[in-house]
């Protein structure tokens, strides 16, 4: 048999050309099954896509989340707020919180909390402003009413708003409530009751005359040096002056300018008269009346209020001093906020004695002591 019959029947001889054709089948073989698994696998597909795409459902539509409503919750009320703050600021305070409280309700919006938030900060900060404000003009009026109170604006029974005798140099001996005599309370040693400084005035009783001197020289005192401010005699009135009092006080020259005021806290009973006159807060003029009985020895009354003015004076001096043709003593004293107090003490012709005080600044009444003093009479 030759080689084309056995390549007929797949007989081949060649042992390479037997391994090449045995590698062809298997490939065909393998191509076979890889064919027909893919066939399966694409039937099955299609099945699960048949079968899904007949379960399907249409889809939901969803609105864009910029058509979704915005929740606005406090926005009226944080508007309010701002405007309340800068005029109401308590008002908008309110606001703020209860604005703030709604729009913390809202899930999609922080606009209304951010006006709340900047409504309670304004209205927060309005109000600390009132505050500090509030404090200073209360401080203001605080600090003019001690100054007025406090200060050398009355230098006898009380001071120009009527406080407590003690404060500053207003008189204790003048107090409404005070139950020593003069002698008893401005004396520094002594203990003496109203009774006893009564007696005392009785029995040591001056015989003034015209001129104001006495017998026991109680107008006079050596310890004192004599003032160069004394003017016997009239100081010439100026332009523009009013004469002022009665019949019991005698009367005295005052600018035209000064207004008449009257002490708060009342007057003290030993008084046989009283007048007080101001221009504005520091210049004031004060003229009172007493008995002798009430003050006692002239000399020591003038002690008395010397001992007072001390306590709140820079400095307090006192003199022998002589106005117009009145004999007496003058108190000097000096203070912090230079304001300069002259009073003359003095006895008048009816034998009463007469406490007229003069206090200002020095540059602006200088001249006014002068004539207020030198021109007193006990008729107009």
């Amino acid at each position: 048999m030759d080689d084309n019959q056995r390549n007929e029947f797949g007989i081949s001889g060649n042992p390479e050309q037997q391994w090449y054709n045995q590698q062809q089948q298997y490939s065909q073989q393998v191509y076979n099954q890889q064919y027909q698994a893919n066939q399966q696998l694409g039937y099955y597909q299609q099945q699960q896509y048949s079968q899904q795409g007949y379960n399907h459902q249409p889809p939901v539509y969803q609105p864009a989340p910029s058509n979704i409503p915005r929740d606005d919750a406090g926005k009226t009320l944080g508007i309010l707020s701002i405007i309340f703050g800068l005029f109401i600021a308590p008002v908008g305070l309110i606001l703020s919180i209860v604005g703030l409280v709604k729009a913390s309700k809202n899930t999609n919006n922080n606009f209304p909390t951010v006006l709340n938030f900047i409504g309670l900060g304004l209205s927060g900060f309005v109000i600390v402003i009132y505050v500090i404000v509030y404090a200073w003009i209360f401080g203001i009026f605080a600090y003019s009413y001690n100054s007025v109170s406090g200060s050398h604006e009355s230098s006898t029974t009380s001071s120009y708003h009527g406080i407590d005798d003690d404060d500053d140099h207003s008189s204790t001996v003048l107090s409404p409530t005070t139950s020593e005599s003069t002698t008893a309370v401005t004396t520094e040693t002594t203990t003496e009751t109203t009774a006893e400084a009564t007696t005392e005035s009785t029995t040591e009783e001056d015989t003034s005359d015209a001129s104001g001197s006495s017998n026991n020289n109680d107008l006079y005192s050596e310890k004192y040096d004599d003032t160069d401010e004394s003017y016997i005699g009239t100081y010439p009135e100026p332009s523009g002056c009013q004469r002022v009092g009665d019949s019991v006080q005698g009367y005295i020259s005052i600018p035209e300018k000064y207004v008449t005021f009257v002490e708060s806290g009342g007057y003290n009973s030993y008084l046989l008269g009283h007048q007080q006159y101001a221009y504005g807060m520091l210049d004031v003029i004060t003229h009172y009346t007493y008995s002798p009985e009430s003050v006692g020895k002239v000399d020591t009354f003038a002690e008395g209020m010397q001992s007072t003015l001390a306590k709140s004076a820079t400095s307090c001096e006192i003199y022998n001093a002589t106005f117009g043709s009145h004999k007496g003593f003058m108190l000097y004293g000096e203070y912090s906020d230079g304001a300069v107090l002259r009073a003359f003490i003095f006895k008048d012709e009816a034998g009463n004695i007469q406490y007229i005080c003069v206090e200002g600044l020095n540059d602006e009444y200088a001249d006014i002591y002068k004539y207020v003093f030198s021109n007193y009479s006990l008729t107009n």
